[in-house]
């Protein structure tokens, strides 16, 4: 009924045909319109998102980024990779001094300065106790401070995960399941689906509202302190820079993006996306290979 009223109004005189072609497609979950020429921010993830497999920004979406900027849209990449991993692939774009959402929305940092805008973690009394079940259960865990991985001694597993990664693992042996400062984030890298889901269950049961848990890809578990997400950190700057979830179009493809997802008013799934992820956007797009992003936002900005 709702679309039809639109499409009826479309060819009234009160809205004329220019104006109805600017009507990107109607939103599912507010039963609003929503018009191309009220996004102001764009929020994108990157890893099976905007890189390619290969972990690499084609000339054809690095031209559409830019492009945006020059338009003046706020484009924020939020992550959950470490800020000095994100910062490597993004530096080359050139987009300024910028803030960059990393760890799932625990650490926000200017791109350039290497300024940190936003740091949130894990206590390291919570995280002591974690990993004292992590240590007992044979679990492999990594933890992240101050933007430096730390495990107990060095595994094979890590070839898995070495191309998120530009700096070397810490390895701390027995100190490392006593950490003496705040924990950014912790991993469990587990490869079989049916423990990892055993092991998500235990934690989230034993320690309820503490922790925010989240499977980012693959063989991941990813731990933070309850309340960090991505929709939380893009909507601090949001609101800073006086932008309503409306006003933004967010992408992204597992389910460490679907905060952000259902945050935005716009939002997006690549198609090689997760189907927790489809679910929570408005609308499906082509896949990371095939710069599904950046053909999304030529089409919404009319670039």
């Amino acid at each position: 009924m709702q679309i039809f009223t639109i499409f009826f109004y479309a060819l009234t005189a009160e809205c004329p045909v220019e104006r109805f072609s600017e009507i990107y497609y109607n939103d599912r979950r507010k039963g609003m319109r929503l018009m191309t020429k009220d996004i102001k921010m764009l929020a994108i993830d990157l890893d099976g998102t905007l890189l390619h497999d290969d972990m690499s920004i084609s000339p054809f979406t690095a031209d559409i980024l830019k492009k945006a900027w020059t338009k003046g849209i706020r484009i924020v990449f939020a992550t959950g990779r470490m800020f000095c991993s994100a910062r490597a692939k993004l530096l080359p774009l050139q987009p300024g001094d910028i803030p960059v959402v990393c760890y799932t929305g625990a650490w926000t940092a200017r791109l350039e300065s290497q300024q940190v805008i936003s740091q949130d973690g894990i206590s390291p009394e919570l995280a002591g106790e974690i990993l004292a079940f992590a240590r007992d259960r044979e679990w492999k865990v990594q933890t992240f401070i101050n933007d430096y991985a730390y495990m107990a001694q060095p595994d094979p597993l890590e070839q898995e995960y070495s191309q998120y990664r530009i700096r070397k693992t810490i390895y701390t042996g027995e100190d490392f399941y006593h950490p003496a400062e705040t924990v950014t984030r912790m991993i469990i890298v587990e490869k079989n689906l049916q423990k990892r889901d055993n092991i998500r269950k235990f934690l989230e049961d034993r320690f309820q509202d503490r922790i925010s848990i989240v499977y980012p890809e693959r063989i991941f578990i990813d731990i933070h302190k309850a309340g960090v997400s991505k929709a939380n950190a893009i909507g601090v700057l949001a609101a800073r820079w006086g932008i309503r979830p409306e006003q933004i179009a967010a992408f992204g493809n597992t389910e460490n993006d679907i905060s952000m997802l259902r945050y935005a008013g716009h939002s997006f799934a690549v198609a090689n996306a997760e189907p927790v992820a489809k679910e929570a956007a408005d609308k499906t797009i082509g896949s990371n290979n095939e710069d599904g992003v950046a053909h999304a936002i030529a089409t919404i900005l009319k670039l």
